[in-house]
């Protein structure tokens, strides 16, 4: 049934109700409104008159009684007929009610009337006959007392009619009420019918109501276009659409070509997307057949689609330089490798850059990459490079390729011109902030296809020549041979061996004895880090062992061991024979943030061991960083200990910076000591370095030395102390005692001077 009949109907039968209970309530009023009007109009009048009569007879009997005992009749006998009047009255109300013995109570009280009367003639006569007075008193006493059941019945007969019509009003109010609550359950009850379908008709109608302003309101454009293309249908979001494109005069253009297409084929649906001046519309193409339209609904996805190729960019480039990254290189790489394209693949390192990051924080390092960038950059570009161009790997790490085509030799050189252009161009500092920074470049370099067919072979061989550059210290360029993966494998193999010795307490510490040039005794030495197998012989040199680890962060823990090592030897020492014992820094363990703490510690642990500790410092160490170095000295100096300057000469420093570094000795490198007596220069090097030591007031020591001539020339120039195989080699704790035991038995005289 239809929601309007299903109302109409509902509403008739709340009228009903409404009418019937109305007209029951209106008929029960009129009835309580007579019953009340009888009760207040007749019952309880007379019902009153009753109690008024039997008040005027009580009154009537006692004025008799009265007028017996004092017979003035002047007074009393007006009070007895009034009261005889009253009562005569009353019972005038009284006839016409249907009350039972009304006429009999009506003979009593004329009876009473009459008795009343002869009392009266017998007291007015001059002989009063008082007993007949006395008779007449008691006829009237026995006349009232026969009528008080009268009054008392009519009293009850009032009292039941006035019930019956009480009884019969509390009936109807309560059978009224019974309607209304009854009227009232029933309008709830519809009411919550008609809630319900009102409620349904009003989602319905709603439903229908926002569909049918779905497309109205739609904020994606949609039109409704026939088979020909003719738009039928705009909504006023398709209509801004065409305003902000400008194709008012023009709405055919948003018809996607595709819709005759489907819709001679039999299709139903289509999507896609196309593109007008700057935007780009998403659209999925409905056809209706049976209303003979298509409905195209718009969205547009210009923002989405610049998301994505902003996605696209960043998955291809680093997201600091905008260069392209890893990912693309091996794409390019893999590309040209199909097309057996001879090229060089250059890998590039900002040597020395993470200094730059620890000392002055990201930000600084950051910049200076985008710079060095741009600078290699712009080389690259005028050089005519192919794709991808300058590619960044990760951290300072970049590559590009070199086309390598003609005779090897030609292309070797064009990538080593090119390379030295880079580091030319490095030569210039960075300006940032009003601070300078130098760079320099490591270049590793592989060739496709002698070096490897392959992405990933490529750049593990410019990998590994790389990292030959990289030990050279910067600008420097490697070309990749067969023979680095061999010192690369070996170099592995020492690091992993490396590691276990650690662990298992495999390396040891020699010690090598320094003459006082002077007097010939000896009361320091120099402790030196050995790598012995099971037979005591070396397993590994210093110089093979000392770089892998410096290379693979194992210095660290190395040093820290020797450290220890070499203080508790000192401590031990100092009990017996005092010994001064020097100890090699790396540059890793000078610059590691704990190293001054573990000196602490160890000066803690070894109260007094100061003085019996020399720290060795390589030149080319302290100029990498000269205001950090110089802070970290003076830190050394202030806890005690003695710093020299090791393989002095060899490095870059200047007479400006060698006044500032907190120093005791220098230490003359063995490449001068060794030909100082056939080589002159080398002579007057020496010398040199001798005067400049004492002018600075500082104590020298000459290693590597081998031979008497050599000994005599340093004593004639007050070299102060003599280190070398002449004195003894690198020895182990127990034997570096023997050693000092038999010295002093007699060798030491070989060693003094004429």
């Amino acid at each position: 049934m239809p929601y309007r009949y299903r109302f109409i109907l509902a509403y008739a039968a709340i009228l009903l109700l409404a009418v019937l209970l109305s007209g029951f309530i209106y008929l029960n009023d009129q009835r309580l409104q007579t019953t009340s009007d009888h009760l207040f109009n007749e019952t309880l009048p007379l019902l009153r008159t009753v109690n008024q009569l039997r008040s005027a007879k009580v009154e009537h009997e006692r004025l008799l009684y009265e007028y017996y005992a004092t017979t003035d009749r002047l007074r009393l006998l007006p009070a007895i007929q009034s009261a005889q009047q009253q009562m005569a009255s009353l019972f005038r109300q009284l006839e016409g009610q249907p009350l039972a013995m009304l006429d009999d109570s009506l003979h009593t009280m004329e009876s009473i009337k009459q008795t009343a009367h002869k009392l009266d003639q017998n007291l007015m006569k001059d002989r009063v006959d008082w007993d007949l007075a006395r008779t007449h008193l008691i006829e009237l006493s026995s006349a009232g007392r026969r009528i008080d059941p009268y009054f008392d019945s009519f009293v009850r007969e009032i009292e039941a009619e006035a019930k019956l019509e009480s009884d019969a009003s509390r009936a109807g109010g309560k059978l009224g009420a019974q309607l209304v609550i009854g009227f009232c359950v029933a309008i709830v009850t519809i009411a919550l019918f008609v809630a319900f379908f009102v409620n349904r008709y009003i989602r319905e109608t709603a439903e229908r109501k926002r569909l049918a302003m779905f497309v109205e309101r739609n904020p994606s454009p949609v039109i409704s276009a026939d088979d020909h293309g003719r738009i039928h249908y705009l909504n006023p979001a398709a209509s801004q659409l065409l305003k902000d494109l400008q194709l008012e005069s023009e709405p055919e253009k948003l018809i996607p070509q595709v819709l005759q297409d489907v819709w001679q084929s039999g299709g139903h649906t289509a999507s896609g997307n196309i593109q007008l001046n700057d935007i780009v519309l998403d659209f999925n193409l409905s056809i209706l057949r049976d209303l003979e339209l298509a409905h195209i609904h718009f969205k547009d996805i210009t923002e989405q689609r610049q998301a994505e190729q902003a996605l696209l960019h960043q998955a291809k480039h680093d997201l600091l330089t905008q260069l392209p990254n890893r990912g693309q290189l091996e794409v390019w790489l893999a590309q040209n490798t199909q097309h057996s394209n001879s090229f060089h693949l250059v890998l590039l390192n900002l040597h020395h850059f993470e200094r730059i990051t620890a000392t002055y924080g990201y930000q600084y390092g950051d910049m200076l990459l985008c710079h060095a960038s741009e600078r290699i950059n712009q080389l690259l570009q005028d050089a005519d490079l192919p794709r991808p161009g300058l590619c960044r790997l990760d951290g300072s790490n970049f590559a590009f390729m070199v086309p390598a085509s003609g005779l090897s030799n030609t292309q070797q050189h064009r990538t080593q011109q090119l390379a030295q252009t880079l580091i030319d161009s490095f030569s210039a500092p960075f300006c940032l902030n009003d601070n300078e920074f130098y760079l320099s470049l490591c270049m590793g370099v592989s060739h496709y296809p002698s070096d490897s067919g392959n992405v990933a072979g490529l750049l593990k061989a410019a990998d590994s020549a790389l990292m030959e550059s990289r030990r050279e210290e910067g600008n420097s360029v490697h070309f990749y041979n067969s023979q680095l993966q061999g010192i690369h494998a070996q170099h592995l193999k020492i690091e992993t061996e490396l590691r276990q010795a650690i662990n298992n307490n495999e390396l040891e510490l020699f010690y090598q004895p320094k003459m006082d040039s002077h007097n010939g005794e000896i009361h320091s030495c120099e402790s030196l880090l050995r790598w012995l197998n099971d037979e005591g012989r070396p397993r590994y040199s210093p110089v093979e062992f000392i770089p892998v680890a410096e290379q693979s962060g194992l210095i660290i823990p190395l040093g820290e061991w020797v450290l220890e090592t070499a203080f508790a030897q000192a401590n031990h020492w100092r009990q017996h024979q005092p010994m001064v014992t020097a100890i090699n820094l790396s540059q890793r363990q000078f610059q590691h943030h704990d190293f001054l703490p573990l000196l602490q510690r160890l000066k803690d642990k070894y109260p007094g061991i100061e003085p019996f500790i020399e720290l060795e410092i390589t030149e080319s160490l302290l100029m990498q960083d000269v205001s950090c170095s110089i802070s970290t000295m003076q830190a050394i100096k202030d806890m005690g200990f003695a710093l020299s300057i090791d393989d002095f000469g060899t490095g870059y420093s200047s007479l400006s910076y060698l006044k500032e570094f907190p120093i005791d000795k220098l230490k003359i490198d063995r490449s001068f000591v060794m030909d100082m007596t056939n080589n002159k220069e080398d002579q007057m090097l020496v010398e040199t370095i001798i005067q400049l030591a004492h002018s600075l007031g500082l104590a020298t020591v000459a290693e590597g030395v081998e031979t008497q001539d050599q000994l005599q020339a340093l004593q004639s120039i007050h070299c102060a102390e003599i280190q070398g195989y002449l004195i003894s080699r690198p020895l182990s704790a127990q034997d570096y005692a023997e050693f000092m035991a038999s010295y002093y038995q007699g060798q030491q005289s070989q060693l003094k001077p004429v």
